[in-house]
């Protein structure tokens, strides 16, 4: 692969983007951008030619909001199983 092949995308106060791709659409540059600012990404982002929009997709504190709540309805089950035996 030659270098030329490699496009360095930088988002302020985030991790490097780098890309093995030209053209990226608004929509996926811009939750790249976003991803690169998370504070567990290690070095650098890689975004493959295939990058599309992440459609559906939940950020993580969504997912682990979402978590917490699926929690205590097992929990609350459990409780309503041990009463009715």
């Amino acid at each position: 692969m030659q270098q030329s092949d490699l496009e360095l995308l930088t988002a302020s106060n985030g991790a490097p983007i780098n890309m093995w791709t030209h053209g990226v659409p608004v929509e996926p540059e811009a939750q790249l951008l976003s991803t690169a600012k998370m504070p567990f990404i290690f070095k650098h982002l890689a975004v493959m030619p295939d990058v599309h929009l992440g459609k559906g997709s939940k950020d993580i504190e969504a997912v682990m909001a979402a978590q917490s709540s699926l929690v205590e309805i097992v929990h609350t089950l459990r409780q309503v199983v041990c009463v009715k035996g």
